[in-house]
């Protein structure tokens, strides 16, 4: 609820789809801390999520994130040509995270050390995913089924987010962030609507940036459309944070274990060709007969029993993730 007045009063604006519900579908299964997933569906959030799971920095986000996608993505949002919707991905998913971070921690809900680990993680995204360097093209033909290739998405709108918001800033000598272009968005989607708004042409997010970043064009076409890397500056954070340098392993099971996990039937999908996975020998179709993996360290190894579609035969496979 308290997220929920935050960003009707960042916008500006009454809540929207007023008399609408916002329900929160919580699904308890047995999973590791840390293991947690969070969907949008039509009017609810569907989260899945361990017994013990503690009420922590990175499960609040997630959930915020969903909830801020009501403006971010629904409220404002951009025309796509047909079948290239998912191209707004760095948009509906990345800038929705980075209002989201922004907001919580400005009502205290998200603790200064919650957010420097959050854009840690983010950028370690970047720095360990096999798709950081495709073009926002490329990237979304695959988000659709590669759950590496949408956090890769993600990250990289929030991190671009992140930045031009910084930039902004350090322009308007304090006195406009990112939170008010998209304000102005919105405005422009209502077109003098109380509630109601109107998808904008993909234009208006370059038009309506560039009042405060004359660089806006040229910094999109770098990191959105072509993929290159996202600088932050010193100041992105605000002045207790600074940037250094990390190494970072990220965990990768080489196939879409979230769906897996939820199929019906078991079926192995999302194999990676070249992914650890489908190098110890996992097949896309194969039945899943057991699993173990600690999903917040890399460092221990995979085991996946399955049986061979045809076949009655168990194959063990074992890997480093």
């Amino acid at each position: 609820a308290h997220m929920r007045t935050g960003l009707a009063e960042l916008f500006k604006a009454q809540e929207m789809l007023p008399g609408a519900p916002w329900t929160y579908l919580v699904v308890g299964r047995s999973r590791p801390i840390g293991s947690f997933s969070t969907t949008p569906r039509f009017e609810s959030v569907l989260l899945q999520v361990g017994a013990s799971e503690p009420w922590a920095g990175s499960l609040r986000l997630s959930m915020a994130q969903q909830l801020t996608r009501r403006w971010i993505g629904d409220a404002v949002r951009f025309s796509a040509p047909p079948g290239h919707e998912a191209e707004l991905g760095w948009f509906n998913d990345g800038v929705a995270r980075y209002v989201a971070t922004v907001l919580l921690a400005r009502l205290g809900l998200l603790s200064p050390n919650d957010w420097r680990d959050a854009t840690a993680g983010e950028l370690s995204v970047l720095a360990t995913s096999p798709y950081a360097s495709q073009g926002n093209a490329a990237l979304s033909a695959l988000a659709s089924k590669d759950p590496v290739a949408r956090a890769t998405m993600t990250a990289r709108g929030a991190l671009y987010a992140m930045r031009e918001s910084a930039v902004i800033e350090a322009r308007s000598k304090g006195e406009r962030r990112l939170e008010n272009v998209l304000i102005d968005l919105l405005k422009q989607a209502r077109n003098g609507k109380d509630t109601a708004t109107a998808p904008l042409p993909p234009s208006a997010w370059i038009d309506t940036l560039s009042k405060d970043d004359p660089d806006a064009a040229k910094s999109f076409d770098a990191i959105v459309t072509q993929g290159g890397a996202v600088a932050l500056p010193n100041e992105a954070l605000g002045p207790c944070f600074r940037a250094g340098v990390g190494e970072y392993v990220a965990f990768d099971s080489g196939f879409d274990l979230e769906t897996t996990r939820i199929d019906r039937d078991g079926r192995v999908t999302g194999v990676r060709s070249d992914g650890p996975a489908a190098k110890a020998g996992l097949r896309n179709g194969d039945v899943l007969e057991s699993l173990s993996a600690r999903e917040d360290d890399a460092s221990v190894p995979v085991k996946i029993v399955v049986t061979r579609p045809g076949t009655a035969r168990k194959v063990t496979i074992a890997y480093s993730p």
